[in-house]
């Protein structure tokens, strides 16, 4: 037998059967097999298992599985015709032909009802897990239920020593790709490159090209290395959504080689456009803003951000975050009797948080005499110095630090306070709250919620504030705590204003559903 033609599929291989081959082909083939195939069809098994995961030609399946035989049908063809066929020409390029439509419109309906994965999303944060990151949790577990595949890109793990339940119910740690970390030392840092660099030299000396001259020359090993998780799969994404403008910003290499083509979101969420930039440009982010195809904020305080920034007001989209009502226990509180009020305070122990003042509010003559006593979830930095300031404030007694908590153990110290304080201010480099998931959960819980009136609270919480005090007055802080505790009506109010407001404003679906259409649009545009 002549030797192949390559890129074509000869029609005798199709409609060979017993004993219309000739020659010593076909004395080494029994007379039972199957017909060679075509390079361009799967094997027998994988065609006969997809046309029963359709259903085999019962009802709109078989439509399906009428779609499934065109396509075969349709691999028999000389390539001209194939192609000819398959497509009509129309504006913007090819469009899928008529004829092949139900296997996608199939493919939709079994992915609402079976919850199969339609859109591969790639989600890029610094850590994962992390503690204090519920939004990223809530974000990759919402995609996965609706049937969405996703990978998750991390610069490193979390360091909390606790864990939410989720990670490990949902298997996302096997689901999360590492930034590779370089050894110490200029010798050993040239030697793991080397070893690295052979198999995608080998395989894609054009990208390797592209991303060497994609920035600095001695950069070059920084750009390789946040490369390597995407290199072989970074093509096959649909969409990227990046937490945060400085990992939306170093993915910006990578689109530049070609490594990724998929359209990209990133969300900001407050360090990335305040604290982060201290040193850096003003147009520090005019690459990506130019790069991205959505930037999405949690408020309107953020969107102004962004703005004056120069972030184009078109490509802007106010998504908040939302959260899963379902999950709090609402109760009806009432100002505590005959024992002490239960205080709250959730975040990280960072300075914009505002923790020292509330330290000092309790100190002051308006509480220093009432039965009150503190809960305060979360670890950082200034976890040392804020407790030897309780100490130093004879607070000893009354408050309680109890590090980073998994979501679990939030919701049943929130079920069991009385009180929820976020005495949040805007730090020296100008970081502050840009929402605040932490005062959601209070609401829907109940509590209500005494909060600083700074950056993008007075919009999360709205008319359902117990009070909004001015930043870093623990005077002023104080007073408005003594004022609700002697306010015995506006509890019962309060308590209603919270759950509702976020039922009407934070819901997590409604935040799923509007992230789904934006990547729906943007995958139609793309």
């Amino acid at each position: 037998m002549p030797p192949r033609r390559r890129g074509r599929a000869p029609a005798d291989l199709f409609r060979r059967s017993a004993g219309a081959a000739s020659g010593a082909r076909e004395s080494r083939r029994p007379a039972a097999q199957e017909p060679a195939r075509s390079r361009w069809l799967p094997p027998p098994r994988v065609r006969a298992a997809r046309t029963r995961h359709l259903g085999g030609g019962q009802g709109p399946a078989g439509d399906a599985a009428a779609a499934t035989a065109l396509l075969v049908a349709d691999a028999r063809r000389p390539r001209e015709d194939r192609a000819s066929a398959r497509f009509a020409p129309g504006r913007g390029g090819r469009h899928l032909h008529p004829a092949l439509l139900p296997l996608r419109a199939v493919g939709a309906a079994q992915a609402a009802q079976q919850g199969s994965a339609l859109v591969r999303v790639a989600i890029v944060a610094t850590e994962f897990p992390a503690v204090s990151q519920t939004f990223v949790l809530d974000h990759v577990g919402g995609l996965l239920a609706r049937g969405h595949a996703v990978d998750i890109h991390a610069r490193r793990a979390g360091k909390d020593s606790a864990e939410h339940p989720e990670v490990a119910r949902l298997g996302l740690r096997a689901r999360t790709h590492y930034l590779p970390v370089p050894p110490h030392g200029r010798s050993a840092v040239w030697r793991d490159a080397l070893r690295r660099v052979w198999r995608p030299l080998l395989g894609h000396p054009a990208r390797l090209r592209a991303l060497w001259r994609a920035g600095p020359r001695d950069q070059f090993w920084s750009r390789f290395y946040a490369a390597l998780p995407f290199w072989n799969q970074g093509g096959d994404y649909h969409l990227l959504h990046a937490h945060s403008g400085q990992n939306g910003q170093r993915l910006l290499p990578l689109y530049a080689a070609g490594l990724l083509r998929a359209p990209l979101v990133v969300t900001f969420h407050g360090h990335d456009v305040h604290g982060y930039l201290q040193g850096r440009p003003a147009d520090y982010y005019a690459p990506l803003f130019a790069r991205a195809a959505a930037l999405v904020v949690c408020s309107e305080f953020m969107r102004a951000r962004l703005l004056a920034l120069g972030a184009p007001a078109q490509k802007l989209r106010l998504i908040a975050n939302g959260i899963d009502p379902e999950r709090y226990h609402w109760r009806l509180r009432e100002a505590p009797q005959g024992r002490p009020v239960e205080l709250l305070s959730v975040g990280r122990l960072v300075e914009f948080k505002g923790l020292k003042f509330l330290l000092s509010a309790l100190a002051e003559p308006a509480l220093a005499q009432r039965p009150l006593r503190l809960q305060v979830v979360g670890d950082g930095p200034l976890r040392t110095a804020l407790e030897a300031q309780a100490r130093e404030l004879g607070l000893q007694e009354r408050v309680r630090f109890l590090g980073a908590q998994p979501r679990e153990a939030v919701q049943a110290l929130m079920d069991s306070a009385d009180l929820y304080v976020a005495p949040v201010v805007v730090d020296a480099e100008g970081n502050t709250e840009t929402q605040g998931v932490a005062l959601l959960e209070a609401l829907a819980c109940g509590l209500p919620v005494i909060a600083s009136a700074v950056g993008g609270i007075p919009e999360t919480l709205g008319e359902a504030a117990a009070a909004l005090v001015p930043p870093g007055e623990p005077a002023a802080l104080a007073t408005a705590i003594a004022r609700l505790l002697d306010d015995r009506e506006r509890w019962p109010l309060l308590s209603r204003a919270g759950r509702a407001r976020v039922d009407t404003h934070y819901q997590n679906q409604a935040w799923l559903d509007r992230l789904e259409q934006l990547y729906n649009s943007l995958n139609a545009n793309n």
